[in-house]
């Protein structure tokens, strides 16, 4: 009996010990790796820029910062990652300014309609790339926590290994072997961060919407998520600390699905304004475009532009800003419907 004992402890230390050494290994490849665009953008350090746009796919994907550059005669940089969340985007500002980088104006795509629906902070769907810094940044570690419970976050900081095993799919041994094998190679630019937009010719999800395209008759209420306004809050916050200029800013939805919106002046009036005010921002609503009434310009899903509809909204937002003034040019709360 005593030897089963015995050797079970030994069993169960030698187990422990080696997840510890794989989850140290796991952390150290996968944070120092830029296969997941929020890997790289936690590796910018000792960087300046002089603009940057911070948000989910409608930043990632609806912004050519090559092309604002050239506009502008400025560098800059594109934050935007598809799928995350406002307190994910909160996490990647405030790791910006930790790695000692700055920037002179940052544009922040505010998501009316998902802030709309009361877009759930619990979501996991782009929660794992932040996990493998759970262990070593504790304000990851907190804010896991405020969000997903101290259960959940205790187990993914605490127990070796167990956040790898239960995401294997997406921080487990492929995206390991992808750190040294090019299997899957970054969709996005490591110089500027920009993703490559969708095109028109493709088909599916990403096609162009349906010349015979029908409403879904969907409607909003014009209630905000409070949780949204306070990490909204937050984010420009630490970037008012940081000497960053605020520009929030809403990117064009297909006409169709913004007209369905039947209270969106009432949530800008209720929530954006008065976080405008009280840090100096501006916002201005570009979804009265024109190319928000072409299904070229927009897929399927009516929330992201196309090739097609690109350059127009480049030329749009290029012309809205002066940045030697660091001020929007017009109308600095332009947010009525057109």
């Amino acid at each position: 009996m005593k030897k089963i004992i015995f050797r079970t402890c030994v069993f169960l230390i030698l187990t422990i010990g080696l997840f510890y050494i794989f989850d140290m290994v796991y952390t150290y490849l996968l944070t120092h790796s830029n296969n997941d665009k929020i890997w790289w953008a936690a590796k910018i350090k000792d960087k300046k820029y002089d603009f940057g746009f911070l948000g989910n796919s409608r930043a990632a994907f609806m912004v050519n910062t090559d092309t604002l550059e050239k506009r502008w005669g400025k560098k800059g940089v594109n934050l935007g990652i598809g799928g995350i969340n406002i307190m994910e985007q909160y996490l990647i500002i405030n790791k910006f300014y930790e790695n000692r980088n700055s920037l002179s104006d940052i544009f922040i795509e505010v998501d009316i309609i998902d802030l709309g629906r009361l877009t759930s902070l619990k979501s996991q769907y782009r929660l794992y790339p932040f996990l493998p810094f759970i262990t070593i940044d504790r304000h990851v570690y907190d804010e896991v926590k405020k969000n997903y419970g101290a259960k959940s976050a205790f187990y993914w900081r605490y127990l070796p290994f167990y956040r790898y095993i239960q995401f294997n799919s997406k921080i487990g041994s492929v995206a390991v072997l992808n750190c040294f094998l090019p299997i899957e190679k970054p969709d996005f630019d490591m110089e500027t961060g920009d993703v490559e937009i969708y095109k028109i010719s493709e088909k599916g999800r990403l096609g162009h919407i349906p010349l015979d395209y029908k409403p879904t008759g969907e409607k909003w209420e014009g209630i905000y998520s409070i949780q949204y306004y306070n990490y909204l809050e937050r984010i420009i916050k630490v970037c008012e600390q940081n000497g960053t200029k605020v520009h929030l800013y809403t990117a064009p939805y297909f006409y169709l699905k913004y007209e369905s919106c039947q209270n969106f002046n009432a949530v800008v009036d209720s929530a954006i304004l008065p976080i405008c005010k009280k840090y100096n921002a501006d916002y201005k609503n570009f979804c009265g475009m024109k190319i928000s009434h072409n299904p070229m310009c927009f897929t399927i899903d009516q929330n992201h532009i196309t090739d097609a509809g690109m350059p127009i909204f480049m030329d749009s937002i290029s012309h809205s800003y002066n940045l030697n003034t660091h001020s929007i040019i017009g109308n600095g709360l332009s947010y009525k419907r057109p």
